[in-house]
């Protein structure tokens, strides 16, 4: 059945995506706003994962629900605690 192919196709592509996200993220922690924008794209593919899988399951195709883990800090680790990044100029010395 050409469903239950793109059905696993997508979920595949998905997870990927969302475990090369993280691993950016995890590249980049010094320029904040890569590191955020990307772990925040990471979590939405990991979402869309869960998704496939859920509405996959009403066609008779079993898939994954948790996209894989990358190194690093935690998956849906938070800013909380964290420094906010600098948006502006560094300060004179």
């Amino acid at each position: 059945m050409k469903l239950n192919l793109a059905l696993r196709e997508l979920h595949r592509s998905e997870a990927a995506l969302a475990k090369d996200l993280r691993k950016v993220s995890d590249r980049h922690k010094a320029e904040h706003e890569v590191h955020y924008v990307a772990r925040d794209l990471a979590k939405w593919s990991a979402d869309h994962v869960r998704e496939l899988a859920t509405a996959a399951r009403r066609y008779g195709v079993e898939l994954d629900h948790e996209a894989p883990q990358s190194s690093g800090a935690p998956y849906g680790s938070q800013r909380t605690g964290r420094q906010p990044p600098r948006t502006g100029p560094a300060p004179a010395r």
